[in-house]
């Protein structure tokens, strides 16, 4: 896509000059730091895919002048992250029971309850998920619930210190997700953003 740049300020004019926007671009990236955090990355075959689409780009940053610093931290570990912050089950039954229950007539089961009872779903990928979620009575009014909300504020002060200390840059390079996709019917394994989604920070 091409970007037209008016040279001149009445909009009447008509001599424009065509010039494309990249030509007003800074190399933002030469000098910064960036600290990678290797903890989030897949040590086995199955993550090697991602893991070289995400060297690529670490490379072409460094190409561009930015300074690549390894940081690695136990805390971050995804299993332990999800242990501690995981909202998606306590969430999930409130939700989708307030959603069902507005529906009416229009649809033949009106909580996750019924949903259960009626077999009607994905079993091998959903069962665990479903029977977790349904055996949470207060879900979001729980205070196993509030705690893992207010500890997420311990993820954020983690990872921008850690970064702060080894790399001198509060911004982070991790990969989304440790694997590939997944063909329908199956749950990929790896973090989604667990920095992200859990410390409050915004993931591109």
């Amino acid at each position: 896509m091409r970007g037209l740049i008016m040279v001149h300020s009445r909009a009447d004019d008509p001599w424009l000059e065509e010039i494309h926007y990249t030509a007003f671009l800074q190399n933002g990236l030469k000098g910064a730091r960036l600290g990678v955090l290797t903890t989030l990355f897949g040590s086995g075959p199955e993550y090697e895919e991602v893991n070289k689409v995400l060297g690529k780009a670490i490379d072409a940053m460094k190409q561009q002048g930015a300074v690549i610093v390894r940081v690695e931290d136990a805390a971050l570990d995804s299993d332990i992250l999800t242990a501690k912050f995981r909202l998606n089950e306590p969430e999930f039954k409130a939700a989708l029971n307030a959603y069902l229950q507005q529906q009416g007539s229009h649809v033949p089961v009106h909580s996750l309850a019924e949903i259960i009872a009626s077999g009607h779903y994905h079993k091998p990928t959903l069962e665990k998920f479903f029977a977790t979620a349904q055996s949470y009575e207060d879900g979001p009014n729980s205070t196993d619930y509030k705690d893992r909300r207010m500890r997420m504020d311990e993820v954020r002060i983690e990872v921008a210190n850690l970064l702060a200390k080894k790399s001198s840059r509060r911004a982070g390079v991790s990969p989304s997700k440790m694997s590939g996709s997944s063909h329908w019917g199956n749950i990929s394994e790896g973090p989604h953003r667990h920095c992200c989604c859990f410390g409050g920070f915004p993931g591109h």
